[in-house]
């Protein structure tokens, strides 16, 4: 749903069991972070310091084309996480959603940091898909709510609303977008570092010329065909 062209709401249907709700089903509203450890954050992407209250910092990336949450080496030391590199299953952390985040460190090429040289931690699908989730692009801030208070309604409410039906696959939201041609799938992905970004293989199927296509790659959506 999209509300004054400034709302997203992305709705992901499994009613996980989560912390007790609070009576207006509000389980957290956060502001998007600006900076980091005195480093300013990429405007392009939504960070939220996900800690609880009292708690170090612990500021994640919202990716909704993850599907589990995942911590460089690097970043992992930073906020305070003990490596250890035969450890298989998630670690976890308090944070402000009133239950712990689970979340991977990720050691295949090291257990000191990352091969990019790009420390972060990715918020992904394993905790966005208990909530019903608003980001608020102008306001900046991001809303988790609970699904059955707070459920996506199937036509607009509001004037100027728009609602696109979701897919979750793989614990990551798909929306079908008519383009060129015809329609195709398309990942909702807040990780992605471009506006749009078509497969070849969509474009030749959507009859979109290879110019149009660099045209459009100027993100937030990915097309699901390789």
């Amino acid at each position: 749903m999209i509300r004054a062209a400034a709302v997203v709401v992305v709705l992901f249907t499994t009613f996980t069991a989560c912390a007790k709700p609070p009576p207006d089903g509000v389980y957290a509203d956060l502001p998007f972070l600006d900076s980091t450890e005195g480093v300013d954050v990429n405007p392009e992407h939504i960070v939220l310091d996900m800690a609880a209250e009292g708690h170090r910092a612990l500021p994640l990336m919202i990716d909704t084309g993850a599907s589990f949450s995942v911590l460089t080496p690097g970043f992992a030391k930073q906020v305070g996480v003990s490596v250890r590199r035969t450890k298989n299953s998630p670690y976890r952390r308090k944070s402000a959603l009133g239950r712990d985040v689970q979340f991977y460190v990720d050691t295949s090429s090291s257990d000191t940091g990352a091969r990019s040289g790009w420390e972060i931690g990715v918020l992904g699908g394993n905790v966005l898909e208990k909530y019903t989730v608003e980001f608020d692009y102008v306001a900046r801030r991001v809303r988790f709510l609970d699904p059955r208070k707070h459920p996506v309604p199937k036509e607009p409410a509001h004037a100027g609303e728009i609602v696109v039906p979701v897919q979750i696959v793989g614990r990551r939201p798909y929306v079908v977008l008519n383009l060129g041609n015809g329609k195709a799938s398309f990942l909702v992905d807040t990780g992605a570092p471009f506006d749009l970004e078509l497969s070849e293989k969509t474009a030749v199927r959507l009859g979109i010329s290879h110019e149009e296509r660099i045209g459009i790659l100027t993100g937030l959506f990915r097309s699901a065909d390789k």
